[in-house]
């Protein structure tokens, strides 16, 4: 986000106006935005590592165990713009939120400490 940052200070025409950000809605709507960027797809990244290394899917396999997620996708987010122009953004965002924490609740859990990695220190 920093490197973004001076690299629109520094165009001549930047793809955002940076006065938005003075909108502290704006910012701290950016901010959760990457965040929350961030852990999906850190999860991403470490749900196929555990697929494939501890649970020893091929490549193909782990994939279309992401199949569900990517369907589901479009699905939550048509719906929660639905919710917020019925219901107002915040009963929307508790909405997910109420459903992203079931849905980790539903993570498998690793039994060992190195399982999810699959190496033995």
């Amino acid at each position: 986000m920093v490197a973004f940052a001076v690299a629109e200070t520094r165009a001549a025409h930047p793809m955002v106006p940076l006065g938005l950000f003075r909108s502290r809605a704006v910012s701290v709507c950016v901010a959760i935005g990457f965040a929350v960027n961030v852990a999906f797809y850190g999860v991403i990244f470490v749900l196929s590592l555990y697929f494939q290394r501890v649970l020893g899917q091929s490549a193909l396999i782990a994939g279309l165990e992401f199949l569900p997620m990517t369907v589901l996708l479009p699905v939550a987010n048509l719906t929660s713009a639905r919710l917020g122009a019925r219901f107002g953004p915040q009963t929307a965002i508790k909405a997910g939120l109420a459903v992203a924490a079931a849905a980790a609740a539903t993570l498998p859990r690793p039994a060992r400490e190195n399982e999810l990695t699959g190496l033995d220190w």
